[in-house]
């Protein structure tokens, strides 16, 4: 066998179970990328209908709510009896109840949009826990008797 710097080249064996091994982690690394981007796809129409609803919620807020809620506080002062200042501050009290209800309903979808990535996290995990076990192996990479006196 020929020499390289005074050591002995590593057996074929020990080449084959190396390009085996990187192999195997390019194989992982694109099903990896594979499950990523179905994921993403996944979280994309996810958070696709989490803005459409915000953006209802938005308009509807901006555009009808004060007018309506106005509306409703003169209804309450014309048919109860109630002073302008008590019906106003009823009303609003319920708007900002509604405002509340439509902000957390966004923030619930938004939270569903994020685990949609929680498969791809747990399956990395998983390749990664892989790929260090594989390599702290010692029996299945074995040393070469030129590199024993190293170790």
């Amino acid at each position: 066998m020929s020499k390289l710097n005074g050591a002995t080249p590593y057996p074929p064996r020990m080449h084959r179970s190396f390009s085996k091994l990187a192999q195997d982690a390019l194989d992982l690394a694109e099903l990896q990328f594979k499950l990523f981007k179905l994921d993403t796809k996944r979280a994309g129409r996810i958070l696709w209908t989490t803005l459409i609803l915000a953006a209802i919620g938005f308009a509807v807020l901006v555009a009808a709510l004060p007018v309506g809620l106005l509306a409703l506080a003169e209804v309450l002062v014309e048919n109860n009896g109630w002073s302008r200042m008590e019906a106003l501050a009823a009303v609003s009290g319920g708007g900002f109840a509604l405002c509340v209800l439509l902000i957390g309903l966004g923030w619930w979808k938004f939270t569903h949009c994020l685990i949609a990535w929680q498969r791809s996290s747990e399956e990395l995990t998983r390749n990664i826990q892989w790929l260090k076990h594989t390599l702290s192996r010692d029996e299945d990479l074995p040393v070469p008797e030129s590199r024993k006196s190293l170790y």
